[in-house]
């Protein structure tokens, strides 16, 4: 006897219906699915079915439970009526940081590198998917497997918060942070896995960035262990929410800068690469100027501006040293958006391509970091907002030194990767090994040679460190900087570095002329044509461009051709 016999009530609508529900249900999944990112759901299946993660899932399932037997242990009994909290959240944390910020980390750099070691590269860039696609649909897949390790381990750390001794506020700090920190740390391994294609190189790379990784987890687990399990959590005071808006914030902007740097690195060969990463690099130091700005403003402390003055530095120069090692050459379809006007020329030019315009571009980004730390020292000082009068003149100082070196270390680092290209091809991480190097070496000759010359480690600040950036930084932070200068009675460096780096920026400049004298190429008749089907008799409306478009094209091609009648 069948249901519908046992039951006459249910008729045949009635059972159609519901064998039609879970065919509802998944159509609903489909349409849902085939929205995603197609890079998501391929590199989803290939991550959930490798033994990386298979492997990684399950040892931090036996780390989990084996903390928490051993964690028990250890406590004896006092765990009945201590507050052990503290304690059983430390080692979680140490468990779930170590896939996080390192073992999920590589596995995304080693996603965009594999794709040029097996040539599947090649077939992504020919599908309907752009650059950004390719690159987000990376790092979601890296979220995914964020979001799966921190549910894994979620009940054992909610546990935790019944052991008392941990409040529910720092729980929710911890994992927020560490998710947050290691979507940042997987922008960066996929933004380094897009600067080089060849297997040797990426073999180097691998040892630096999995090195990075190593260091970057550990100085977290050192901050948080410092914070959470020494001291208690001060969330009661302004400046710890300011500070943790801030860490937020920049974050936030270095996630957003790695992904369109990415995505302009895995772009065609002659599209535009430099441009969206500049613009988004402007948009960035805007967010760092009016957020130090205001955190100075409202808390009065110096602390803000020495901030302001050294996290910029280390920024503009990692993206200096790429932007150096840029070919000047600029393709057919880049030349054709050159500005056309002497007003864009002169403000635009700089957001293109070449390492002549990049070099140029770091450098007077960075001055206005300077100009803006040094007026709010000297309003800091007047208004007397600022703290202890020897602490006022850190961060005049302070920019106005790393603004010497980052003139000088970029443009030798130009000038040598140059030279070097007169011979033998350079591409773009050889380039910045080349500042890398340099950096080191500016450090450590000035060290050695002062060592050579007293023949014991002297702690003297003084003229041979003119080029020695570690050491000024040093001095400067510990108020010796005016102490050194030998027989000047001051230092002299402060003379001596403007004087370095003024000769290397002219230099620069020199070798800059070609690329800024490029002009604008005219576009083929079709684009023309196609332009003027697309939007019918509009006008330009850029404050950079005073004629239409396809007038001012029109004119440029008419130029063309006459000048190659006059050839003729």
């Amino acid at each position: 006897m069948t249901a519908a016999e046992a039951n006459p009530e249910i008729s045949e609508a009635d059972g159609r219906s519901f064998r039609e529900k879970p065919s509802r249900f998944d159509s609903v999944i489909e349409v849902l699915g085939e929205k995603l990112n197609p890079i998501l759901v391929k590199e989803a299946r290939q991550a959930m079915k490798s033994k990386q993660f298979l492997i990684t899932f399950m040892l931090l399932l036996v780390c989990g439970w084996g903390w928490s037997i051993l964690g028990i242990a250890l406590q004896a009994g006092a765990v009945y009526y201590a507050e052990s909290g503290q304690f059983m959240l430390g080692g979680y944390f140490v468990v779930l940081t170590v896939p996080l910020m390192i073992i999920v980390p590589f596995a995304s750099f080693r996603s965009i590198a594999a794709e040029k070691d097996h040539g599947t590269f090649e077939l992504l860039s020919i599908t309907a998917l752009n650059s950004r696609q390719i690159v987000t649909g990376k790092l979601a897949v890296s979220v995914l497997q964020i979001v799966v390790y921190m549910s894994a381990l979620a009940p054992f750390i909610a546990f935790t918060y019944l052991l008392r001794g941990v409040d529910l506020l720092s729980i929710v700090w911890v994992l927020s942070h560490t998710g947050l920190l290691s979507l940042a740390f997987c922008s960066v391994g996929i933004l380094v896995g897009t600067l080089t294609r060849s297997s040797h190189w990426q073999v180097v790379l691998s040892v630096f960035l999995l090195a990075a990784f190593g260091f970057g987890a550990f100085g977290w687990m050192a901050f948080v262990f410092n914070v959470l399990l020494d001291s208690q959590m001060p969330f009661h005071e302004p400046q710890f929410w300011m500070g943790n808006a801030y860490m937020v914030t920049m974050l936030i902007t270095y996630i957003f800068v790695a992904i369109v740097a990415a995505s302009s690195m895995v772009s065609f060969a002659s599209d535009n690469r430099s441009t969206p990463i500049r613009v988004t690099l402007l948009i960035q130091q805007a967010i760092w100027l009016g957020f130090n700005f205001y955190a100075w403003r409202e808390f009065g402390d110096n602390d803000f501006l020495t901030i302001l003055v050294i996290m910029p530095a280390i920024s503009w120069a990692i993206a200096g040293a790429l932007m150096t090692g840029e070919m000047g050459e600029l393709s057919t379809r880049v030349k054709r958006s050159l500005p056309r006007t002497a007003l864009g020329r002169i403000v635009l030019t700089w957001f293109f391509p070449g390492s002549g315009t990049g070099y140029v571009f770091a450098v007077c980004n960075y001055g206005v970091i300077m100009i803006a730390a040094m007026i709010m020292a000297i309003v800091a000082d007047w208004a007397n907002l600022a703290g202890a009068p020897s602490r006022r003149e850190d961060p005049v100082l302070l920019s106005f030194m790393l603004f010497c070196f980052l003139v000088g270390y970029l443009g030798v680092g130009r000038l040598i990767i140059l030279a070097v290209r007169t011979r033998y091809p350079l591409g773009l991480f050889p380039s910045l090994l080349v500042h890398v190097v340099l950096a080191a070496l500016g450090a450590v000759v000035p060290t050695v040679f002062q060592l050579m010359l007293h023949r014991v480690f002297g702690s003297d600040y003084g003229p041979i460190q003119a080029v020695n950036w570690a050491w000024t930084m040093n001095a400067i932070m510990e108020n010796d900087f005016w102490q050194g200068g030998g027989i000047f009675g001051f230092s002299a460096n402060v003379i001596i570095a403007p004087t370095l780096a003024l000769i290397v920026f002219i230099a620069n400049l020199l070798f800059a002329v070609k690329e800024v004298e490029q002009v604008r190429a005219a576009s083929p008749q079709r684009v023309l044509d196609d332009q003027r089907k697309a939007v019918p008799d509009a006008k330009t409306k850029s404050p950079w461009d005073d004629v239409d478009i396809a007038e001012d094209d029109d004119a440029v091609n008419n130029e063309q051709i006459s000048r190659g009648d006059d050839e003729l």
